[in-house]
C-alpha cells in the first residue's frame, strides 16, 4: 500500500510502499536503488530513522562468495521470496545456474575493465561480514552508491557493513532453513537507516513482513532547486532507443491510430531537431 509521496529536488517523487516484498514491487514497479536512496538521505530527512528494501539483490552458492546484482529484485523473485518466508525458509532454486550467470557477468566486467559504479554485478570480497569505505573495499562502495560513494560515506560518517546469510546455512548445514539444496539462494537487501549505521542486510528471512517498507522513485515530475515542478527529460523526449527503433512515419501512424494527430506533428518536429 502506498503511504507517502515526497518530492525530492532534482530526483523526482519518492514513493513509500508498506507491505511484503511482492506488494512493494507491485506498488512501485521497481524498488529504489541504493544510489538513489543515498541521494534522498543526503538531501532530506528520509532514511534517517527508517530503512528500506532496495533494488539490489544478492546471490549465494555453496562454497562461493556472494554476488550482488544491480536491479535484481524482479516480481518473480519477490513472489518466490514472500512465498517461502511463510515457511521460515530461504528460497533456493535447486540449481547453480542463477549464481553462475551472475558470476560470469561480474567476472567478465572485471576483465573488460568496467568501472565498479557501472557494473551490473560484483563478487563480494568475503562470505562473512565485511566493511566498505573509500579505503576498505572501495570498489564495492562504488558499486553500491555509484557517483555518490564518497558523499554518502561522508554523510554516514563511518564504514558501511554488509551482513550476508550465514555461510553454514548457504553450505547446506542447516537444510531445514532452505527450500532446496544445493542451489542458488537469491535474497533481497535491506538498507538500514542512518541511525543504524546504514548497514546492508542480505540475510533477512522475512520477505513477507507486512510492516516492512520499500521506497521507489517516480521520475515523471522533477522538482528543481526553486521548487518548480518540471517534466523529466525522459518524458519530454523519446529515448534514443525509441528514436532509432521506429521511423517518423511509423510513429505518426501509431499516434494517428491513438487519435493524437496534433501531438504526432509536434513529435516529428522534435525528432528532427534531435537528429
Amino acid at each position: 500500500m502506498i503511504t507517502e509521496r515526497t518530492p525530492i529536488e532534482r530526483l523526482g517523487t519518492v514513493v513509500r510502499s508498506d507491505g511484503d516484498l511482492y506488494t512493494n514491487v507491485q506498488d512501485l514497479g521497481g524498488l529504489i536503488s541504493p544510489r538513489d536512496e543515498a541521494y534522498v538521505r543526503i538531501h532530506s530527512d528520509i532514511g534517517r530513522i527508517d530503512g528500506t528494501r532496495v533494488s539490489m539483490s544478492v546471490n549465494y552458492l555453496r562454497g562461493e562468495n556472494p554476488v550482488w546484482v544491480r536491479n535484481g529484485i524482479t516480481r518473480g523473485l519477490a513472489k518466490n521470496l514472500v512465498g517461502v518466508s511463510f515457511q521460515n525458509k530461504f528460497f533456493s532454486t535447486g540449481s547453480a545456474k542463477q549464481y553462475e550467470t551472475a558470476r560470469k557477468v561480474a567476472d567478465k566486467q572485471v576483465a573488460e575493465g568496467v568501472s565498479p559504479e557501472k557494473r551490473k554485478a560484483i563478487v563480494c570480497p568475503s562470505r562473512r561480514v565485511f566493511s566498505m569505505s573509500p579505503t576498505e573495499n572501495p570498489n564495492h562502495l562504488a558499486f553500491v552508491f555509484q557517483d555518490l560513494a564518497q558523499a554518502y560515506f561522508n554523510r554516514n560518517e563511518q564504514p558501511i557493513q554488509f551482513y550476508p546469510i550465514d555461510e553454514n546455512v548457504v553450505d547446506g548445514n542447516r537444510p531445514e532453513l532452505l527450500t532446496d539444496t544445493p542451489g542458488t539462494i537469491p535474497n533481497y537487501i535491506w538498507f538500514r537507516a542512518l541511525v543504524d549505521m546504514s548497514e546492508l542486510i542480505g540475510g533477512y528471512l522475512r520477505a513477507d513482513g507486512i510492516n516492512n517498507r520499500a521506497r521507489g522513485v517516480d521520475r515523471r515530475v522533477v522538482v528543481d532547486a526553486e521548487g518548480i515542478a518540471k517534466k523529466s527529460e525522459q518524458e519530454v523526449y523519446p529515448t534514443k532507443k525509441f528514436v532509432r527503433g521506429y521511423s517518423p512515419g511509423e510513429i505518426k501512424w501509431a499516434l494517428k491510430e491513438l487519435r493524437f494527430e496534433g501531438l504526432g506533428k509536434q513529435l516529428i518536429e522534435k525528432l528532427s531537431e534531435r537528429r
